[in-house]
């Protein structure tokens, strides 16, 4: 029986550790004026993984640059394969990753610094 329960256990165990994704968030670009969005990952269990994915697409006419991404809050993880300059037309994906350690509220202010303006992008989740 304890073979049985163990096998079980190494045919799921890969099937719960995925992260769940969460409805995707596309930008276009604005270089003059600072840009601001809301997204909650909604109630979470403690130590679960929720990621969404960001899409900045540049649509001036002129190359962006993006000078520093940053993001606050304990609980959460990013990863980015935006380059320092979106030329037009081109974009990049941001993820972000919400895994609560614990029971509460959960905010980030994920932030793109471009030369001329930024987007903030509030995150919001709870764990339980």
């Amino acid at each position: 029986m304890k073979r049985f329960i163990l096998a079980i256990a190494l045919v799921l165990a890969p099937a719960l550790s995925f992260a769940s994704q969460a409805e995707g968030l596309s930008i276009d670009v604005k270089p003059s004026a600072d840009q601001y969005y809301q997204y909650s990952f909604g109630s979470r269990f403690v130590n679960s993984s929720s990621y969404m994915d960001l899409t900045l697409t540049a649509n001036g006419p002129q190359p962006t640059n993006i000078r520093n991404i940053t993001w606050t809050g304990v609980g959460w993880q990013v990863y980015t394969n935006c380059p320092v300059v979106l030329n037009p037309g081109q974009q990049c994906t941001t993820r972000m990753i919400f895994q609560p350690p614990w029971v509460g509220s959960y905010y980030s202010d994920l932030v793109f610094d471009l030369y001329s303006s930024r987007i903030i992008v509030r995150f919001s989740g709870w764990a339980r």
